[in-house]
């Protein structure tokens, strides 16, 4: 494990699956945003670091994470939000 390419689907040692979204480094830190793989579309920042992948718990590395995304993803964030205002 390492390389994380969108659409991947990542299975935990208690069985949930979880699909990747988006797979980045920030600060030398690698992050991982996913969706759940069980229907309900529940979503999820996590950190990967010496092969363990573990939650963002952090407000303000989540945040940072975050701001991160959604910088990396403006221009698809932007076409969704103009397709939604003409309908």
């Amino acid at each position: 494990m390492g390389e994380f390419e969108r659409g991947e689907t990542l299975t935990f040692d208690n069985g949930e699956k979880y699909v990747v979204v988006d797979s980045f480094v920030l600060d030398g830190k690698h992050y991982l945003y996913v969706i759940a793989d069980d229907g309900t579309n529940q979503v999820a920042i996590y950190r990967y670091e010496n092969d363990t992948v573990t939650l963002l718990d952090d407000e303000k590395e989540f945040q940072k994470a975050f701001d991160e995304l959604v910088s990396r993803n403006k221009d698809e964030i932007d076409k969704y939000l103009k397709e939604i205002s003409e309908n």
